[in-house]
């Protein structure tokens, strides 16, 4: 037992090339994908390590580039601009795949997001709210357990995001840290 108040972690983003880059490139798929589709379509929208839509960047990190493109939004017009501009206004600093997948879709939506981090989770599922033509899978644990049995179906589309903190190729049980893959 310990005097000592138990210290809350935030969920955090780590605002960098990485951020932008990936969902640079999410933004654009949704948006090609949804000028190709009916909007009748609907679209299955799987992420292994979801984000919290409220998270705060990491303390003490310098990502240049990544507040250099936060600082002109929206920039040059870009899907991706224009949706982290407008999703901003909220309570969202930095928008997560989901967030971003959930403002440019326009048909019906399942959001099959997986968590293992409490924290975040719970931020995830109070962001999520009631969407019409949109439904909320929130797995609270490691996606490998998820992916052990049938994923949703009767999509005409799917996407599915893997963002693990890093990729271990050599001895990856020597990696204690579960959102490593």
């Amino acid at each position: 037992h310990s005097d000592r108040p138990r210290q809350i972690t935030m969920p955090t983003y780590k605002g960098n090339r990485g951020n932008l880059l990936q969902h640079w490139v999410l933004s654009e798929l949704v948006a090609c994908i949804s000028r190709e589709s009916r909007h009748s379509e609907r679209l299955g929208f799987v992420d292994t390590h979801a984000m919290s839509p409220y998270a705060v960047r990491e303390p003490g990190r310098a990502a240049a580039d990544f507040d250099l493109v936060a600082a002109r939004l929206p920039g040059a017009g870009s899907v991706y601009e224009l949706a982290w501009n407008d999703l901003r206004r909220g309570r969202c600093e930095y928008p997560s795949s989901a967030a971003l997948v959930r403002h440019l879709w326009r048909g019906p939506l399942h959001l099959l997001l997986c968590e293992r981090d409490q924290a975040t989770a719970d931020e995830v599922d109070s962001w999520y709210g009631g969407v019409a033509d949109a439904q909320l899978e929130l797995h609270r644990d490691d996606w490998r357990t998820r992916f052990e049995s049938v994923l949703p179906q009767g999509y005409s589309q799917y996407l599915v995001s893997c963002d693990p903190y890093m990729f271990i190729r050599q001895n990856p049980t020597d990696q204690a840290n579960p959102g490593n893959m």
